[in-house]
């Protein structure tokens, strides 16, 4: 657990009396962070606490990255920016009280690059300021990142979209079938006195129900072990191009901030937390330290032929930034076409569902009611 502490100070380079909230985990950090000689400590306290693994989300990393490289632009100072984001009550908490670690290290004499190693950062944000040494290293730096965290969000925010209707379509009809099988069909039997057995209604909830744990167990093992996801007949072209996709725009962002592609390989194999990627990739990366080229390593690969055909030709140019921004773009394509592939096709799958509901009622009605009563008919 760690705890949104706010802390009255008082600054005698500005003469005046602060308030200023610090995410930490011990009161003994924060005195460690504030033991600055200027400053004098009046009271802490603690008014929020958080989850231990609680971290700045894309959303708010896109909002530092934006401001810090609109005022830097503007030759607005550093630390004069710090101080507008830690101070600016416009600003939630939490991002005030993970953004005052970095004000007050800077105010202690710590290099910029220094300044952001704090877990709460996205991890990709903190390795590529650490290499940050001059002002325009630290302004492309922000660049990229602004860039990066938008088009995260835009993707994610895509996927989550293009996913959403078919899964909230699935639940619905699933739904429907309960309320049919376990209250409708058995108060209208008893209304009728005929018992009605239903069995295709009730095959579609087994069928469902078998989709829809599936499509979650698929979800689990993603998170643990996509290994086992890549092996699944249904989701396996589909994760296919995300985790990929995923992987080259990572890899293209640290060489945007000029990492080499060793560099950019290792520190994205750490942090993309995919066993397929790094059963796939780490060898590679081994044999990038060791100095060969790209289209060397992966010449004539199956498992990944349009990295292999794209590494080919990058050989000719010598420029991996174009190919891995092509790669990107090219796995998010095909990843929105299967997306939409799957749209199209949950409108006439519903239609033919509730059509074979209905149908299986009716006759079942038929049959029961109206057949069935003919034949006990006395003439």
């Amino acid at each position: 657990m760690k705890y949104l502490f706010l802390i009255n100070y008082f600054d005698k380079i500005l003469k005046k009396e602060i308030e200023v909230y610090v995410v930490s985990k011990r009161l003994e950090d924060i005195y460690d962070l504030m033991n600055i000689e200027e400053f004098e400590i009046k009271n802490i306290k603690k008014v929020g606490y958080y989850m231990e693994n609680k971290k700045l989300n894309m959303k708010n990393m896109q909002f530092i990255s934006e401001n810090f490289y609109m005022m830097m632009s503007s030759d607005i100072k550093i630390l004069d920016i710090l101080s507008f984001l830690t101070f600016n009550e416009d600003i939630d908490k939490f991002i005030r009280g993970i953004i005052s670690k970095s004000y007050f290290m800077i105010r202690k004499g710590f290099e910029f690059n220094e300044s952001f190693n704090f877990f709460e950062y996205d991890e990709y944000f903190r390795y590529s300021m650490s290499y940050c040494d001059t002002y325009k290293m630290i302004l492309n730096t922000f660049n990229n990142m602004k860039n990066y965290y938008k088009s995260v969000r835009i993707s994610t925010d895509e996927i989550k979209k293009s996913t959403f209707y078919p899964s909230s379509v699935l639940i619905t009809i699933l739904f429907v079938l309960l309320l049919l099988k376990f209250y409708i069909i058995p108060t209208f039997s008893n209304y009728m006195d005929i018992k009605f057995s239903f069995f295709i209604p009730t095959f579609l909830i087994f069928l469902i129900s078998f989709l829809v744990v599936f499509i979650f167990i698929a979800i689990f093992f993603a998170k643990k072990n996509d290994l086992i996801v890549m092996n699944m007949p249904l989701i396996r072209k589909f994760y296919r191009n995300y985790i990929f996709y995923k992987f080259s725009r990572d890899v293209f962002l640290l060489i945007s901030n000029r990492f080499t592609i060793y560099n950019a390989f290792d520190k994205v194999l750490q942090y993309i937390n995919s066993n397929y990627i790094f059963e796939n990739f780490f060898k590679v990366s081994v044999e990038l330290e060791k100095g060969k080229e790209l289209s060397e390593i992966l010449f004539d690969n199956k498992h990944y032929q349009e990295f292999t055909f794209m590494f080919s030709v990058s050989d000719k140019t010598g420029n991996y930034l174009e190919v891995f921004s092509f790669l990107s773009t090219y796995f998010y394509e095909n990843l929105k076409r299967t997306l939409n592939r799957v749209n199209k096709m949950v409108e006439p799958i519903l239609i033919l569902i509730l059509g074979i509901i209905v149908f299986s009622i009716a006759f079942e009605l038929f049959d029961k009611v109206y057949i069935g009563g003919i034949d006990s008919y006395e003439f």
